[in-house]
């Protein structure tokens, strides 16, 4: 399995949203508004490139898959941030806030990948 990153332009909210839907049903976790990052078998891209161009069939829209090598998968990292709330009874009565719990870690790079794919 293959790690890839997908990125859209499409301006009509109910395909834009349609979209989002497909790659959520394939696994793809959105990082930003248009642009999922997963992992997905080779063996189910041409079933989720065929949706896709089925979706956008006469529509105007602009979707990107890039399949990262191994080097870049060594080479990416990601900057998550997670709000930190406060309780208000420990406001009130002068606690500190408790710390915030670790994340764990992302899983280790999948095997090598090549190339860009632009549909």
């Amino acid at each position: 399995m293959k790690f890839k990153i997908v990125a859209y332009d499409i301006s009509k909210d109910s395909l834009r949203e349609a979209v989002a839907d497909v790659l959520k049903n394939y696994g793809f976790i959105r990082l930003q508004y248009s642009v999922f990052n997963g992992i997905i078998p080779q063996s189910k891209m041409k079933d989720l490139i065929r949706e896709l161009e089925d979706l956008t069939k006469n529509e105007q829209a602009s979707i990107a898959i890039f399949e990262l090598c191994e080097k870049c998968q060594k080479n990416m990292f990601e900057i998550l941030s997670f709000g930190e709330t406060i309780d208000s009874e420990e406001t009130q009565n002068n606690e500190q806030p408790k710390p915030k719990e670790e994340k764990p870690s992302s899983p280790p790079p999948p095997e090598k990948g090549k190339g860009v794919m632009v549909i």
